[in-house]
């Protein structure tokens, strides 16, 4: 979907009458000529526009794997033949792409003729469409294209017909997509749909190399990739809970912890296939897993916890601090962790009983495990004042905003009490002329934490634009945010190394800035990585404020490395024009 391919009718599916087309009942067929057909039950394609070499690998069920060497172009993938707004999961377990390209829900429709797609990750492309809105579901929000191919290839020859496109902000490899979410959003900017004829959950790749297996399937529930091995392991501190983490790293040397209530019940280091991780404890309270050794390459992939018999799936979990989701660290309703963090889940009782969350696909589903009964309520206080006495501020805590409440002109304590978990935020929502909102601190369990302390700040006006750090001020809409821990009431008030850098704005289009609350003592070396864990450039840092300039950089995610005073820190910004 770059630029000249958009403009050449994104030939991921040649005319009908053109494609070979085959039944095949065995596992295991690889196929390495153009064809659709059926196996295993699901509807696939194989498509190549001939240079390079590539081969498709049939496995069960809806499992396919696909590995490519300097193609020109390619489409494969499994999925559905007259399948409409239904709900499908994927996991890409392996998806390594040197090219262009995008990992995404395809289809086309008949009267009208549409081609659509739902994209979650991608590589080197531009979307050369009209923006025509967004669309949140499935724990993340989606930007809406759309676009008009005159006198290109379809499914029934040369054909002018729409392109209906929806782009996850941030990248995904595996989860859940409810289609009639994004059917819904599309129609309400007039994107009409006709006749389903066909999708599939393709792998997409132009001008490069790479692998990917996958594994699509429908409805909404968790499942591991059937190509990948199945392990356990377990350890016994003695109890009457017994609690399975079922999680995967990607490079392998990740390291999680089981934590319940403030009790650390089990540490483990992941493979990279998913496996039972599995512990028995006494302990009570809510249920964290938590990712500790974040660094280049490294990412946790919880697929569900199991208490006692019961499940409970990540993705359907409105805590989680490791997420990277709109721009940073933390979000919602996801199996990944990006970044150091946690996933909260319902807890354990003396009594040894637990709740599995309900499912949760669109943002507007509300989830009850955003609070957590076994944590007890406590109490927030927030010191703040507005400048013209108008302004409306809320308290956030995980993604349950607990208050709101309108300034006064003077520094007064607003106070609320809650049960909810994860992070805590103070937002400015209705900037206007006149009006700025200035934080002094808040209180948690008796602990003060100082808002001009905080590396996140995405309402204070600095460098010529909103959002920054270390600052009591929101001159525009947005929010300081605090680190809370787990569902004690309690917060973390040490502050390593990487709590005074900020990298800001976030998203970022021509440049980056990297900020330290005090200018470094020596030069800071930063190591810029890709997703593919490239090294793109090394930056020697020597100010507080140092800006880096990106217009050279294609969208995606980044990250970046530093190591200070021993200790690696690790930020991530998104590239998006």
């Amino acid at each position: 979907m770059k630029k000249n391919k958009l403009q050449r009718g994104l030939k991921m599916l040649i005319p009908a009458a053109l494609l070979v087309f085959a039944i095949q009942n065995s596992n295991g067929q690889t196929i390495t000529s153009n064809q659709t057909g059926t196996h295993d039950g699901f509807y696939y394609q194989f498509w190549s526009a001939g240079s390079g070499s590539c081969s498709m690998t049939l496995g069960s069920n809806g499992n396919y794997s696909v590995s490519w060497s300097n193609v020109g172009d390619i489409v494969c993938g499994k999925g559905w033949q007259g399948a409409g707004g239904h709900t499908i999961s994927y996991n890409a377990g392996v998806y390594n792409n040197s090219g262009g390209g995008s990992l995404c829900l395809y289809g086309w429709t008949r009267s009208p003729l549409v081609e659509y797609y739902v994209c979650e990750s991608w590589n080197q492309v531009t979307y050369n469409a009209t923006q025509v809105g967004t669309v949140t579901t499935d724990g993340g929000t989606y930007t809406i294209y759309k676009h008009q191919q005159v006198n290109q290839p379809s499914i029934d020859g040369t054909s002018t017909f729409w392109q209906y496109i929806s782009v996850r902000n941030s990248q995904r490899t595996s989860g859940t997509i409810t289609l009639q979410n994004h059917f819904n959003a599309w129609a309400s900017h007039g994107l009409n749909l006709g006749t389903h004829v066909f999708q599939i959950m393709a792998t997409e790749s132009w001008n490069g190399s790479g692998q990917s297996n996958v594994t699509v399937w429908e409805g909404g529930s968790s499942s591991s990739s059937s190509s990948s091995s199945s392990s356990s392991s377990s350890s016994s501190s003695g109890g009457s809970n017994t609690i399975t983490v079922r999680a995967r790293g990607t490079a392998g040397s990740e390291q999680i912890r089981l934590i319940v209530g403030e009790t650390t019940v089990q540490t483990w280091t992941l493979s990279t296939s998913m496996s039972n991780y599995t512990a028995s404890t006494n302990a009570t309270g809510g249920i964290a897993v938590e990712f500790t050794n974040d660094a280049d390459g490294r990412d946790v992939q919880v697929d569900y916890i199991t208490v006692n018999g019961s499940t409970q799936q990540a993705e359907n979990q409105s805590t989680n601090t490791g997420v990277y989701q709109n721009g940073g660290c933390g979000g919602s309703n996801s199996e990944w962790l990006h970044c150091n963090g946690y996933i909260g889940f319902n807890g354990t009782s003396s009594s040894s009983s637990s709740s599995s969350s309900s499912s949760s696909s669109s943002s507007s589903s509300s989830s009850s495990s955003s609070s957590s009964s076994s944590g007890g309520s406590y109490t927030i206080t927030v010191r703040a004042r507005g400048t013209s006495g108008q302004e409306s501020i809320r308290l956030v805590v995980g993604e349950t905003t607990v208050n709101t409440w309108t300034l006064t002109t003077s520094m007064v304590d607003y106070t609320a009490t809650t049960s909810a978990a994860g992070g805590i935020a103070v937002e400015f929502t209705n900037d206007a002329s006149g009006r700025d909102v200035q934080v002094d601190y808040i209180q948690v369990g008796g602990n003060t934490v100082q808002a001009e302390n905080q590396s996140t700040n995405t309402g204070v006006y600095q460098n010529g634009g909103c959002g920054g750090s270390n600052s009591e001020w929101l001159h525009c809409n947005g929010y300081i945010g605090f680190s809370a821990y787990k569902n004690t009431g309690t917060i973390n008030t040490s502050r390593s190394i990487a709590d005074g850098i900020a990298v800001f704005p976030n998203p970022a289009s021509s440049e980056v800035t990297v900020s330290f609350s005090d200018a470094p003592e020596a030069p800071v070396t930063m190591y810029l990585y890709n997703t593919a864990g490239i090294l793109i450039r090394q930056v020697v840092l020597e100010n507080q404020l140092n800006k880096i300039d990106i217009n050279d950089l294609p969208d995606g995610l980044y990250m970046i490395k530093m190591n200070i005073n021993n200790e690696t820190v690790t930020k991530k910004f998104l590239k998006q024009l």
